[in-house]
């Protein structure tokens, strides 16, 4: 091993000399990190640091970028296409299987719905499970756990013995199903900007895919075989995903947030390797994107945001409504009775079996026609989206969605062929709408609140995909005519919200940036900055104000007193200039000067808080991710941020800044002013855990005088001595007693 280059460890040692003694490591921490930190420090970063450090640096998305579309992503595209099928598979067998277990068991219609809802309210509720997974151990450990719980479940469900363990099992596969989506972030993540929106669009051919090939599975396995060989044969795709998920990457942006910084350049020299391309020449630094504040679920309700949040909501709750409606009325429709086609069907012998309850062979080759509409679909909204736009062609989709479900509601009165082309074109629309929405909801939402907006949207699709069950199963036997005309109604409503859904020029959004390259909405102003001769005039209204309103005075006195006056009216004139130019300076910096918390590395040290000026206070977050409580005042620091932009808000990752520093010493605030270490809050104790208010934390920031907060007494609440009271209370001592 090579000797360090001493100036890679300079803004380590001087972070070491800022702090020196003055940091209070917890006596549990002693036995991880060396008693004198002087020393530990220095010496750990000369085991770690083995390269120089070079100037330039470079962020994942820019290597990414320069790396380019090659054989890594290649094989990362079919891994989650696998599970993008896997996942449609899971849902289009839901379609197959009630009809067999009505006709094997004898299960009622809302059974039938029950066993949809199921696996619905299992990925619903799963998801913020998985999403707290990832957080704390990874994307890839996640996949790799959500792999085995489906596989091993999905084959359980092939041996139920009645209708509870049905509902048990497939729910279970459904709480596995709600982890697919963090394949798709782990995803996107190696992908180029360039070829990200075709990748898009191929993740949404791997989902027809899957729904195609379960239906080939039951063309051929369910009129011999029945569904419990079905079961099995679907669940091999499942096994073939929980094998290859080791060779999965693990994400680079959870490696960089965590610290584990070389892991993350492991990783993107594996994918240089495989594409035959070098890494950028620097080092590597987080993306500004995933150091920012990301929002929180009601910034999604705020003023600004909750017209649109709604309407988006009931765009995708209608959406899921209608398409997962489809999928399950399909194999209902194909056994139609005239009297469903009335308004309202009093006949309803649900409990017995028919001999031809089966879906015969000819059915599932319908069934195989009709899913194999969500490839037009895909395609044609992908051009109508470049044509017309995004809302617009929703809202045509919707609209004509409605008109062929209408068209539907006379089911028996129309041929096979006219059926399956109605349901063909029913499921192409709808499913074009979903791709739309996919695409139009990432660009409306500002970058902040990106991906929390999403995940909003994604809970009220699976809502709506709970509902629909009981109208495309249950109500469908009622009456074709009601079933059709609630679906056409929701449509027509999601149609409305698209088109209603408002559009901000000046919002910082993608669409918004797409429209101004086109010329189609003006450019954003700029604020503009005071100039030279703005100050001149600023400095003549000044003078002509001041000599005006005293004109009228000045006519009146002597030519002596005038002299007098003279030198004096010339200091006032001045002097009250420099006090406007001085207040307006000073609004202008506190207004404009920072406002956010800023991730920097033991790099940006020296710059960012030595060097941060005169009279700056500037306040350093240490934390790690995966600990709630530094989640907790992460989302309270970027809140006063914005409250008090003159103060320095910075954030760095525990270990990237102060190697060794100790867990049990997070979460950690340094304050400081003029370079200079004012005041320290370290461990979890000072913060009062995970009842740590925003109020209490602004006060205790205004204690060491680095806000100007307005918060002036202690908004914790007060903790009563039990001794002391229960002395009171037998002595009757009053509280004017001294102890």
């Amino acid at each position: 091993m090579s000797e360090p280059d001493k100036k890679s460890n300079e803004p380590y040692r001087q972070l070491e000399e800022s702090h020196g003694a003055e940091l209070n490591v917890g006596a549990q921490s002693t036995s991880s990190c060396p008693t004198s930190l002087e020393n530990g420090t220095e010496r750990s970063m000369e085991l770690s640091s083995v390269v120089v450090i070079p100037d330039d640096t470079f962020t994942v998305v820019q290597a990414i970028n320069a790396l380019g579309f090659g054989k890594f992503q290649v094989k990362l595209s079919l891994f989650t296409g696998l599970c993008w099928m896997v996942d449609s598979m899971e849902i289009t067998i839901l379609s197959i299987l009630s009809p067999s277990l009505h006709c094997d068991w004898g299960i009622s219609r809302y059974q039938q719905a029950l066993t949809t809802t199921v696996v619905f309210l299992g990925m619903m509720l799963s998801s913020t499970f998985w999403n707290n997974l990832s957080d704390r151990y990874g994307r890839k450990q996640a996949l790799t756990l959500c792999a085995v719980l489906l596989a091993y479940y999905a084959f359980l469900s092939s041996f139920a013995p009645n209708f509870l363990w049905i509902l048990l099992l497939r729910g279970v596969v459904g709480f596995a199903i709600g982890c697919v989506p963090q394949s798709v972030t782990l995803y996107a993540e190696f992908l180029p900007a360039k070829q990200r929106a075709r990748c898009v669009i191929l993740l949404d051919c791997f989902w027809a895919l899957g729904a195609c090939f379960e239906v080939a599975i039951a063309l051929i396995v369910m009129p011999n075989f029945g569904w419990r060989w079905l079961l099995i044969l679907s669940s091999i795709p499942l096994f073939i995903f929980a094998v290859i998920t080791p060779w999965l990457p693990e994400s680079t942006v959870f490696d960089m947030t965590t610290g584990r910084i070389d892991r993350a350049i492991s990783t993107l020299e594996r994918v240089a390797r495989e594409n035959k391309k070098s890494l950028p020449v620097g080092r590597l630094v987080m993306d500004r994107f995933y150091q920012g504040h990301h929002g929180r679920f009601k910034d999604v309700l705020s003023k600004e945001m909750y017209r649109t949040s709604a309407l988006l909501w009931l765009v995708w709750m209608s959406t899921a409504f209608c398409y997962y409606g489809v999928v399950l009325m399909t194999t209902e429709l194909f056994h139609t009775s005239s009297e469903q086609c009335s308004t309202w069907s009093t006949n309803n012998n649900e409990g017995t079996c028919q001999l031809d309850c089966r879906l015969r062979r000819s059915d599932y080759i319908d069934l195989l026609w009709t899913t194999l509409a969500e490839f037009p679909g895909i395609f044609s909204t992908v051009f109508a989206i470049e044509k017309i736009g995004r809302r617009k062609t929703m809202a045509c989709q919707l609209v004509m969605f409605a008109i062929v479900v209408c068209f539907l509601s006379r089911t028996c009165l129309l041929s096979r062929a006219v059926l399956t082309i109605a349901i063909f074109l029913a499921r192409g629309l709808i499913a074009g709408v979903f791709q739309a929405a996919y695409v139009y909801t990432p660009e409306v939402y500002p970058t902040h609140l990106r991906s929390i907006g999403v995940s909003a949207c994604s809970a009220m699709a699976r809502i709506g995909a709970m509902i629909t069950p009981y109208i495309a199963q249950v109500f469908l036997q009622w009456s074709i005519t009601g079933a059709m005309i609630t679906y056409a109604t929701t449509a027509l409503c999601a149609a409305i919200a698209t088109l209603v859904l408002p559009q901000d020029p000046n919002e910082d959004t993608e669409w918004n940036d797409i429209l101004r390259r086109k010329g189609i909405i003006p450019e954003k102003e700029k604020e503009q900055e005071i100039t030279e001769d703005q100050i001149v005039n600023l400095l003549e209204n000044t003078i002509d104000e001041k000599t005006g309103r005293d004109r009228n005075n000045l006519e009146e006195k002597t030519l002596d007193e005038l002299d007098e006056l003279e030198d004096e009216e010339d200091e006032r004139v001045l002097e009250e200039y420099r006090r406007k130019r001085i207040a307006e300076m000073k609004e202008f910096a506190n207004k404009c000067k920072y406002g956010e918390v800023q991730e920097i590395s033991a790099e940006d040290y020296v710059k960012e808080v030595n060097n941060a000026g005169e009279d700056v206070w500037v306040i350093l977050y240490l934390y790690k991710s995966g600990i709630p409580l530094c989640t907790l005042i992460n989302q309270h620091l970027a809140s006063l941020a914005k409250k008090f932009p003159a103060t320095k808000f910075l954030k760095s990752i525990s270990t990237t800044c102060i190697p060794n520093w100790p867990d049990s010493n997070l979460p950690t605030i340094f304050i400081y002013r003029d370079g200079n270490m004012v005041k320290q809050i370290i461990g979890p104790l000072e913060f009062r855990g995970m009842k740590l208010s925003e109020a209490e934390l602004e006060w205790m920031l205004g204690q060491a005088e680095a806000i100007p907060t307005k918060i002036k007494e202690d908004p914790r609440p007060k903790i009563n001595d039990v001794l002391f009271s229960s002395l009171k209370n037998e002595n009757n001592l009053d509280d004017g007693n001294d102890w």
